[in-house]
């Protein structure tokens, strides 16, 4: 197993590579993956996350380590860096789909060479519903270093958690990072500041206080002061010692909490419930698309997120933009691209949804002013952007590399092309 993305993907990837590897009868091992040993692999400029240490020690136990981790000198890493085919000739099974058995069958399948690319993926529904226990006494069974477990001892004698409600507000690099202008943009892996508060004040209701966590200080702060009933980490005496305990620190406060809301897509969330038993509610899992537009809108109507920061602002108008795409008519949508555009000028991804939604429009004069635009400041910016939209591996790669080839093929776009041009368009609604 190896992943190279934040410590608590790495973590939940290792829980799930021991699960799958004791069920499957396999041997497991891990790569540690580090920003030189990632980079030599795949020339690639990669760096570590914050929050993940070179140093595995400080994260796992020592024997752990001596079992499991090893160099990954000489090992076949597939040329994509995920699942793309299963043996039976069937694409990688979607979300709510994956199974022991697909997961078995692939291994064994490849049993003739080292194949390291399949823990990382194993974030489904179907699997941790079906194996949560077996993921949570291995997340229980001494893995962890000195630091950590002492974290854990300690996190279980705060009572307090145990009534409250958590929210993991995230934000971080998907807001104000480099990876915000990756291509498509996902929006399901932070929750935005207007949707926390919302859920707060529904606390609030039920009166449940609430520990904001995962998110810059400005955020949180933000949070905290519309939100009497809502406090931050510090609230909670709980030590840690360097930024990875840190993470965890945070991590096990949300295991000890009655509830625990975050985005769709979260590790830090997924380990939390390895490490204790908080109800772990997602927002499609309360808010349909049209209440969580309703609530963004109400925000933004009434100027309620002039304090925070200009980046948290456009990401809130980017989620409104795909919440709304296939309910708002032209001119709504296209708004959201703009303002969010004029708020983040450097993420040339929203001149590129702004191209894609005229075209879903048939606007077509409009299209090619914007394909102007975009072609234009990508030229300014000497490939760096191009780079940053194309830079992530996976489906939101190969998808940004064919848009890339599109908007270079086509001159202009005369009616005619309508239709081909709408097929293209649904197949990328369906990446976002």
């Amino acid at each position: 197993m190896w992943k190279y993305d934040g410590l608590c993907q790495r973590i939940v990837a290792t829980i799930h590579g021991l699960v799958i590897a004791a069920e499957c009868d396999l041997a497991f091992k891990m790569i540690w993956m580090t920003e030189e040993r990632f980079n030599a692999r795949f020339n690639r400029d990669y760096s570590l996350p914050n929050d993940t240490p070179a140093d595995p020690r400080l994260v796992f136990e020592d024997g752990f380590l001596s079992r499991y981790l090893f160099d990954d000198k000489d090992i076949y890493y597939p040329p994509e860096l995920t699942i793309q085919q299963f043996p039976n000739g069937a694409g990688r099974p979607g979300r709510n789909e994956i199974t022991m058995n697909s997961h078995s069958d692939y291994l064994r399948a490849r049993h003739d060479r080292a194949f390291f690319g399949l823990a990382p993926h194993v974030m489904d529904d179907t699997f941790v519903s079906d194996c949560r226990a077996k993921c949570r006494t291995v997340a229980r069974s001494g893995i962890f270093s000195d630091e950590i477990a002492k974290l854990l001892k300690d996190g279980d004698a705060i009572d307090e958690l145990k009534s409250m409600w958590a929210v993991h507000l995230r934000g971080g690099d998907i807001v104000y990072g480099e990876v915000r202008k990756q291509f498509p943009r996902r929006c399901d892996l932070s929750l935005t500041v207007p949707l926390a508060i919302d859920i707060c004040r529904v606390a609030a209701k039920s009166d449940k206080k609430v520990i904001v966590l995962g998110a810059t200080n400005q955020d949180i702060a933000f949070v905290l002061s519309q939100c009497p009933n809502a406090i931050g980490a510090y609230g909670i005496d709980l030590a840690a010692a360097n930024n990875a305990s840190a993470v965890i620190r945070d991590v096990v406060v949300m295991s000890r909490c009655e509830k625990l809301f975050s985005a769709q897509s979260s590790g830090v969330a997924r380990l939390a419930t390895y490490l204790g038993c908080p109800e772990w509610i997602t927002a499609d899992d309360v808010y349909t698309p049209d209440a969580h537009a309703d609530v963004l809108k109400s925000a933004l109507a009434q100027d309620a997120l002039a304090p925070c920061h200009d980046l948290q602002k456009a990401f809130v108008y980017y989620t409104l933009f795909v919440l709304a795409w296939d309910k708002d008519g032209f001119d709504a949508l296209d708004s959201y691209l703009e303002m969010a555009f004029k708020l983040d000028p450097e993420n040339l991804s929203y001149l590129a949804l702004r191209y894609l939604n005229c075209l879903s429009f048939s606007k077509f004069g409009l299209a090619n002013r914007a394909k102007a635009a975009f072609l234009e400041r990508a030229a300014a910016s000497g490939g760096r952007q191009g780079r940053n939209l194309t830079g992530h591996v996976g489906i939101r790669s190969k998808f940004m590399e064919e848009f890339l080839r599109h908007i270079h093929k086509i001159e202009t776009l005369p009616d005619s092309d309508a239709r081909r041009i709408g097929g293209w368009i649904d197949r990328f609604y369906d990446k976002i």
